[in-house]
Order: structure tokens, then C-alpha cells, then sequence
């Protein structure tokens, strides 16, 4: 449409940081480019993703969900909440901020073990195959459940984990696990089973966060 007609622009290399209100109703924005500040008028649609990555003190996780406020995210660092911010600060009603889903899977690189932000480890990876191990090389869940079900394992059991899949698995999903050296592991101390497969560490990220801010049409 901005390309055809005068009904849309695209303005990029901008930063919206307030909405302005007319009444009770919001009914354009004030963005930053290039140093100065410039104002929009007409309906406004939030599209800003969610607040997975704000590790700040007065993020909206801290706010809504302080327990999950340690673990890294999925999220890109983009993801800070801040369209939902300035819909609050007018008075807007948000919606199942506290809903914020924990993966079982996000990859950790080995050089860089603390990074906040983790590569997502698809279900497809355990879909193939692939088992969760603990610290002891033990299994502990049905990797096939549900990620609420698999996470809520993981946080019962002993860290660091990996994610083990064999050769016919591995090479079914090499898109995926291709990063990762092919290694050998006991799968577990009373089996004692060695086998060829992707061994891939990982650790439990923040990933899909609460809906966000309710909408008015009219």
C-alpha cells in the first residue's frame, strides 16, 4: 500500500517512545528519528512483540512475573515490552501479562554458556527422537509431553542438561542440530550404553510471553 498509494508510509530508523490521547482516547504517536522528535496523528496499532528480553529491574516481568526474571530468553533483543509500556502509562488495559511460557530446550553455546538470548531446540528435535539427560546422564521425563510438563521435570531434576539424539535421528533434523559436533556419552551410569549421536547442551528459556494490550475498535 506505501508503495502504491499516499494511504500508508514507511518510516524506518525510528523509535515511537510516547502514544498521544485526546480524552480517553489515544489517537496518534510521537516517534525519534534522527535526533528529533516528530508526531503522527490517526489510529494506532500496536505491534511491538512481547517482553521477553527486558532483563531490567522495572520490566514487565519483574512486574508480573519475578520468578522467571533469571532464566534467559528465546526472545531477540528487540522483544523489551515497550509498546505495552506506553499503552499503560495512557491507562490501557493489558491482558495475561503473567502468562509467560517457559521452553524445555533452548541451546547453550559452550563458549558462551551465560548468554542471555538462546537459540530455540525445536520439539522436532525430540520428535525424532531425542532424550533428555541430567547431571547424573539419567532420563527423567517423557521428552514427548507437553513443554509446561517437560519444564516442570526439568526444574525437579539436577542440571546441566543435554539433549541426546543418535545418528538415524540427527541426520533426519540435520538442519537443526548441525552446529553441534558429533560426540559419544554413557547414556546412563546403570546401563552404561554408549552411542554416536548430536549431544547438545541446553537449558530451559523464557519464550512465548502474555497476550498484551486489549484493543478498541470504533
Amino acid at each position: 500500500v506505501a508503495e502504491k498509494t499516499d494511504l500508508a508510509r514507511i518510516i524506518t530508523k525510528a523509535k515511537v517512545f510516547k502514544l498521544v490521547t485526546d480524552k480517553n482516547a489515544c489517537v496518534g504517536c510521537v516517534y525519534e528519528k534522527g535526533g528529533q522528535n516528530f508526531q503522527e496523528f490517526g489510529p494506532v496499532i500496536l505491534a511491538s512483540g512481547g517482553f521477553g528480553a527486558d532483563f531490567t529491574q522495572n520490566s514487565l516481568l519483574a512486574k508480573y512475573r519475578p520468578d522467571l526474571l533469571h532464566l534467559p530468553t528465546t526472545n531477540g533483543e528487540h522483544c523489551t515490552g515497550d509498546g505495552i509500556k506506553m499503552g499503560e502509562e495512557i491507562g490501557a488495559k493489558t491482558i495475561d501479562l503473567e502468562w509467560v511460557q517457559v521452553h524445555p530446550t533452548g541451546l547453550v553455546k559452550p563458549d558462551d554458556a551465560d548468554a542471555k538470548i538462546k537459540f530455540l531446540a525445536a520439539e522436532a528435535l525430540r520428535g525424532v527422537g531425542g532424550i533428555i539427560l541430567n547431571a547424573e546422564g539419567q532420563r527423567f521425563c517423557n521428552e514427548l509431553g507437553r513443554r509446561d510438563y517437560v519444564t516442570g521435570e526439568m526444574w525437579k531434576s539436577k542440571p546441566p542438561f543435554r539433549l541426546c539424539l543418535n545418528k538415524a535421528a540427527s541426520d533426519e533434523i540435520i538442519w537443526h542440530c548441525k552446529p553441534r559436533a558429533e560426540q559419544t556419552v554413557s547414556a546412563s551410569p546403570d546401563r552404561s550404553v554408549s552411542w554416536s549421536h548430536r549431544d547438545l547442551p541446553v537449558q530451559h528459556p523464557r519464550h512465548y510471553t502474555g497476550r498484551g494490550v486489549g484493543s478498541t475498535v470504533g
